[in-house]
């Protein structure tokens, strides 16, 4: 802990970079619902981080997505979910190559039978989702045997 007390950090540039026009406009309904949930309607609900070397970084707010250039200020790509944004994360491609996103998505719905979440796979160099994919429900939870469980939810079997 010493030697990160001792290190100077300094601010080198600071980046003005609006984000409100990007990520705020009216909501779609559908079905009689926003694709947002009002209650994700929240300042604090702003994710965020970085990518690639730290070129490159992603915000989202609600079901909307931006990736922008951290050295320019250059918004890269944009991109409306339906459903709230969740997660990102990298996804490792071919050396050289810029990574694919990983994007999280859930509507947060009140029932169990409207409830849905994908797992977007996001090319942002072209602003293109190229997979969603939608996980089965989970009824049971089984671990190989010799593991152990962390909550009495699981069950034991083998695999």
């Amino acid at each position: 802990m010493k030697e990160l007390e001792e290190v100077n950090c300094e601010i080198r540039k600071i980046v003005q970079f609006s984000m409100s026009n990007r990520l705020r406009y009216p909501e779609v309904e559908e079905h009689g619902q926003s694709v947002v949930s009002k209650e994700h309607n929240d300042i604090n609900n702003y994710r965020r981080g970085f990518l690639h070397n730290a070129t490159y970084a992603w915000l989202s707010y609600g079901c909307h997505l931006v990736v922008f250039n951290v050295k320019l200020a250059e918004n890269i790509s944009s991109w409306r979910f339906h459903g709230v944004v969740t997660s990102v994360s990298q996804f490792p491609v071919q050396p050289e190559k810029l990574p694919l996103l990983l994007v999280g998505v859930e509507n947060f719905a009140k029932k169990l039978k409207d409830f849905f979440g994908l797992l977007c796979i996001f090319d942002y160099t072209v602003s293109h989702v190229l997979r969603a994919i939608q996980p089965y429900e989970t009824f049971h939870r089984c671990l190989p045997m010799g593991l152990v469980p962390f909550n009495s939810e699981f069950s034991f079997g083998s695999n």
